[in-house]
């Protein structure tokens, strides 16, 4: 239905009343048929794909996903845009300078998917079709989370941000930012030496953009900060 001419569907409707797009003729809601709850339980939380940003920046979270409370708000300043935004739809918008984005791609999520049947993926691998259902974050053993982020001011969007995250059996990194993709790297180690930041430069550095705040060889320094304090966060 979504693929009619003119037609799209709607969650909170904040990116499409900033898009203003003149050819959309046709809303089809979805957030009345979506899950708005979060649930915990003893080794995952679930989030429905209907639940507002402001929930999750009130939630009281587990202490390995409190860094998830302080995405969402920087993700978007406003409270009532965080009101009407949906996490279903910042995933789906999948910008690259949201701090949510990028910290959930470092936890790497099983998504619910709805398509002509509904089938369980990973973030870092899904595609974008489909409708999302609800989102399970896993409590994996001696995980850590770090997220850092280089902006102007605090409500400013970050010209460059890095998520780390670490448990037993391995690490992932993330970049983003004013990046023309998200860089999102998997170590089989929990150690982030000197080796892997490497690599995660290598890998990082022909997606980052120059802009009026620094060019490439700037930014690339910012990032090496970056991992830097990742290593110390997810290794210390």
């Amino acid at each position: 239905m979504s693929r009619t001419t003119g037609a799209v569907l709607i969650g909170g409707g904040t990116y499409l009343a900033a898009e203003r797009d003149s050819e959309i003729i046709r809303l089809i809601p979805l957030k009345a048929h979506l899950q708005g709850e979060i649930t915990l339980a003893r080794d995952a939380v679930t989030l429905g794909a209907g639940v507002d940003l402001q929930t999750m920046v009130e939630y009281a979270w587990p202490e390995h996903f409190q860094a998830l409370a302080e995405a969402a708000r920087e993700s978007c300043p406003s409270m009532n845009i965080r009101n009407q935004r949906t996490l279903g739809g910042e995933l789906a918008n999948s910008r690259f300078d949201s701090e949510l984005v990028i910290l959930l791609h470092a936890l790497n999520p099983r998504l619910s998917v709805v398509q002509a049947q509904e089938s369980t993926e990973y973030l870092v691998e899904w595609s974008g079709d489909g409708i999302i259902r609800d989102v399970m974050l896993e409590i994996a053993p001696e995980m850590r989370l770090k997220y850092l982020r280089f902006a102007p001011i605090p409500s400013a969007l970050p010209f460059l941000g890095v998520a780390g995250f670490s448990a037993a059996d391995g690490c992932r990194i993330v970049v983003g930012g004013n990046v023309d993709s998200l860089s999102v790297l998997e170590f089989d180690t929990k150690d982030f030496g000197a080796k892997q930041q490497e690599l995660v430069l290598e890998h990082a550095e022909d997606t980052l953009l120059p802009d009026h705040f620094g060019g490439v060889s700037y930014k690339r320094k910012l990032l090496m900060t970056a991992l830097t304090r990742l290593e110390d966060a997810l290794c210390g």
